[in-house]
């Protein structure tokens, strides 16, 4: 019989974490919830990876992404990279930092890797 404990505001289950709030994690992933995506992290996403916005949300909850290629960067411009975007079926945008060829619709800081 698994045994329901409270440790940090979190609600423990067996090895999974429940938060009151909804949120679910387990051990594992629980660093790439809690942290904001680094730029090294950015530039080693996969088409298939799915972004999550820190503070906007729709109906369903926090904004959901997700990437449509492999991340633009520069080797005069480490620091900067530029990635690719899609929400619902047919809205396409720009996600990144630094100074690109092409204005920047949304901040790297606002997103985490889900």
């Amino acid at each position: 019989m698994n045994r329901l404990t409270c440790k940090a505001g979190f609600f423990r289950v067996g090895h999974l974490r429940v938060s009151p709030f909804g949120q679910s994690s387990s051990k594992s992933n629980n660093h790439q919830i809690n942290t904001v995506m680094t730029l090294q992290e950015a530039k080693n996403l996969k088409g298939y990876e799915t972004l999550e916005h820190k503070t906007k949300t729709n109906t369903r909850g926090l904004i959901r992404v997700k990437v449509n290629g492999r991340p633009k960067t520069w080797k005069t411009r480490p620091e900067a990279i530029r990635i690719p975007a899609k929400y619902g079926l047919y809205e396409f945008f720009q996600i990144g930092q630094g100074q690109t060829d092409k204005p920047i619709d949304s901040p790297l800081a606002d997103w985490r890797i889900v």
